[in-house]
């Protein structure tokens, strides 16, 4: 049995404009980064773009890395369902803002 992750890390700044930022690290060697940025504030256009990363260290001892370019952040009437599949559950709660910290 492997020892649990603990968060290491757990940053997040709301900006005035709307924006945001925040990083999220846990010791099992998991990382999570990003940045929003509102573009068009107060048109019909208005937008949340963000860009980040996350990593995190595989079965197999490498480390992933993955980048989100800008992007604008989906609705939530426009979101995919979501697959867990046999993901982390640590880390998709992270991305989801659940956990872990």
């Amino acid at each position: 049995m492997s020892t649990p992750a603990y968060t290491k890390q757990n940053d997040f700044e709301l900006e005035d404009d709307g924006g945001f930022s925040f990083t999220v690290e846990t010791s099992d060697g998991f990382q999570h980064t990003a940045r929003g940025k509102l573009e068009n504030a107060g048109t019909d256009e208005e937008e949340l773009v963000v860009t980040g990363s996350y990593s995190y260290i595989g079965p197999d001892g490498v480390n992933y890395t993955v980048q989100k370019k800008k992007e604008p952040l989906l609705r939530g009437e426009e979101l995919p369902p979501l697959e867990i599949g046999n993901k982390n559950s640590a880390c998709i709660a992270t991305l989801c803002g659940t956990g872990p910290g």
